[in-house]
């Protein structure tokens, strides 16, 4: 009987110091709860008020932002202080958003203006890391490389410009909030933005193309202006030109006469194509041919003497 009685006074004892621990371990949880939510609440205040001042730092800092979109359309004047606004502005976001890869792009286009191509160069680098599927940042980087006599830096990203997805670009352009910004009151833009990317991939072919001239890869310089030829690329006459010109220089001169000729039909007034013409003509011993073909050419010449094929302009461009 004491026995028994020993025994429950004990299971109450052992039944108190449970209630009494579950008891102190609610307090304890209920506490941490308490300071979950508090130190929540405040980094989520504390993330809101880093919003805001983001904001804040930004709208001080915010330029003309349809600047480079007037400037690249020719509807407005070079103007150095509206470009360093732009320039600071650009790079506030890059702090800001470190992953935005259209403003580490627009970064390097405002620093090409400003003439400081190593930093171009650095930030649409960056960009083509943060989105590997965008036409217009390897674009720019071949131009500037090309534009600076680095024919052979030039290559490999045209060469990427061309495999890239266009439609990422597009989608790119049309959902990115800052190019939304840029786009405001710009009309047609659609089409502009297509007609654009044609205009960009013929450029990126031209660029190819003068670059292997410069570096004297005929073969490759051949194989370039054929695929060209090939896929229809606009100005015709360009790709046949510097196909005759590449077989000229590899010795291949039947070749040579029948992409000339193809060059002449799409553009007769060119005289450095009966040039190479005569020059092709005469290493096959077709004289009289030959010298017709040269004073075809010295006759244009004296009329309008044309702008070499060489001296195509090509500049960076924003879309």
């Amino acid at each position: 009987m004491d026995e028994t009685k020993t025994n429950r006074t004990g299971d109450r004892s052992v039944l108190k110091i449970i209630l009494h621990s579950v008891v102190w371990l609610c307090k304890r949880l209920a506490l941490m709860y308490v300071l979950i939510y508090f130190l929540l609440g405040h980094v989520i205040d504390y993330t809101k008020v880093q919003d805001k001042n983001m904001l804040k730092a930004l709208n001080d800092l915010k330029p003309d932002l349809s600047y480079f979109v007037k400037y690249e359309e020719n509807q407005g004047p070079f103007n150095k202080a509206e470009l360093q606004r732009n320039i600071t502005y650009y790079k506030k976001i890059t702090e800001f958003f470190p992953q935005n890869p259209t403003a580490h792009g627009m970064l390097g286009f405002a620093y090409y203006h400003a003439d400081d191509q190593n930093k171009a160069i650095e930030y649409f680098q960056k960009a083509t890391e943060l989105h590997p599927q965008f036409f217009w940042f390897y674009y720019n980087l071949g131009v500037i490389n090309f534009k600076d006599g680095r024919y052979a830096d030039a290559i490999e990203p045209l060469n990427k410009a061309l495999t890239t997805n266009l439609t990422h670009t597009l989608t790119l352009l049309s959902t990115s909030e800052i190019y939304r910004r840029l786009f405001v009151g710009l009309s047609g833009l659609g089409k502009t933005m297509s007609t654009h990317l044609g205009t960009g991939t013929q450029n990126c072919y031209k660029l190819l193309v003068l670059s292997n001239l410069h570096l004297k890869n005929y073969k490759e310089l051949l194989n370039i202006t054929n695929y060209a030829i090939y896929l229809k690329i606009d100005e015709l006459d360009f790709f046949y030109y510097f196909a005759g010109l590449a077989a000229y220089e590899l010795k291949q001169y039947g070749q040579a006469i029948f992409y000339f000729d193809k060059a002449l039909k799409e553009n007769p007034e060119y005289s450095d194509t009966y040039y190479y013409l005569s020059l092709s003509l005469k290493a096959m011993n077709q004289e009289t041919a030959a010298t017709q073909m040269l004073l075809k050419g010295s006759a244009i010449n004296k009329a309008k003497a044309p702008t070499p094929y060489q001296n195509t302009i090509i500049n960076p461009q924003m879309f």
